[in-house]
């Protein structure tokens, strides 16, 4: 007897069944997943953390309650999450968009992408490049700066673009190398109480400062282990007073420098009664109303609060 295939309904309502029984029915997942990325709302009232693994921004308030969650297209890469001064949310993407048996068609159906939100998560606007001469080919951390225009570091191409809303180039500055104004894997951007701007360089063990029409200003840091230098640097953050927070991928810690640059203190969670065979730290944030910092640890999956005088404080691992 010859075997008929299904028809799609049965196979749609299959696949249904199957998602259910790996992801519950009508229930929301609440845990944080490999969090590469967080950033606060202006005003407070929404922490966004990019949830790698599954796919998703989630929005949660102040008390890591949960509100809502921003679904990511499959295949997406989110290296970037920014609030602009007028309370837009950005989030910046690079995806394949098609399957591809040549290099050709791999570049024709990458995107590079900027999406913006409102902070309850409806998608306003959206930028994208497509092909082998698009703008971006790996969109990653996104700052907006005060007359609204935002940064963005390309890490492949080590590149900053400064865009505006409308997606014109304004500037474009940068290159491969190790020596002045050059960079090499600009994995964060931060933006200074004075206008200037820092660029994280993961593999030249650096933070480099620029005007925003990319006039190279300096150095800060180099390849160390000592206090003061940096081993894989990876997230940046300012302070309302100009102290800078650098999280380190080798060095399991979180530098903390003054205003004028001299080194204050080291954080490391793990000294300080968190367990875990190692950290991955990534992306940071400060909270201006408590000074506490919010670290994103994606390997052991959780959000890292640290108290104004350096204090680990407790490690968030789910939305309430």
């Amino acid at each position: 007897m010859s075997r008929r295939a299904l028809p799609v309904p049965f196979l749609v309502l299959g696949m249904g069944i199957l998602l259910c029984a790996l992801n519950g029915c009508g229930t929301v997942d609440k845990a944080i997943h490999r969090p590469n990325l967080v950033c606060l709302a202006p005003d407070l009232s929404r922490i966004f953390i990019n949830d790698s693994q599954r796919g998703r921004v989630l929005i949660a308030d102040r008390r890591f309650r949960y509100l809502s969650e921003i679904a990511m297209p499959v295949g997406s890469s989110i290296w970037g999450i920014a609030v602009s001064p007028a309370g837009e949310l950005a989030v910046t993407n690079g995806r394949q968009t098609s399957v591809a048996f040549s290099e050709a068609e791999q570049e024709e159906g990458n995107i590079a992408e900027i999406c913006f939100y409102t902070l309850d998560g409806r998608e306003t606007h959206r930028l994208a490049w497509r092909g082998e001469k698009r703008l971006l080919h790996t969109p990653g951390p996104i700052r907006f700066l005060s007359d609204g225009t935002f940064v963005v570091a390309d890490y492949e191409l080590n590149t900053i673009v400064r865009l505006d809303r409308s997606g014109k180039v304004l500037v474009k500055f940068g290159e491969f190398g190790h020596g002045e104004g050059q960079l090499y894997y600009p994995n964060d951007l931060a933006v200074a109480s004075d206008g200037s701007l820092l660029v994280c360089e993961t593999y030249n063990f650096r933070l480099s400062r620029f005007t925003p029409d990319g006039t190279f200003l300096g150095h800060l840091g180099g390849k160390g282990r000592e206090e003061g230098r940096f081993m894989f640097p990876q997230g940046l953050c300012f302070d309302a007073a100009g102290n800078l927070y650098v999280t380190e991928l080798s060095t399991m810690r979180v530098s903390v420098f003054g205003p004028d640059g001299s080194f204050r203190q080291a954080i490391q969670p793990l000294q300080q009664g968190f367990k875990a065979d190692c950290l991955q730290m990534f992306g940071v944030a400060w909270a201006s109303d408590t000074g506490d910092l919010l670290v994103a640890d994606s390997i052991n999956e959780c959000l890292h609060v640290i108290a104004s005088d350096g204090r680990w404080v407790r490690a968030v691992t789910a939305l309430e």
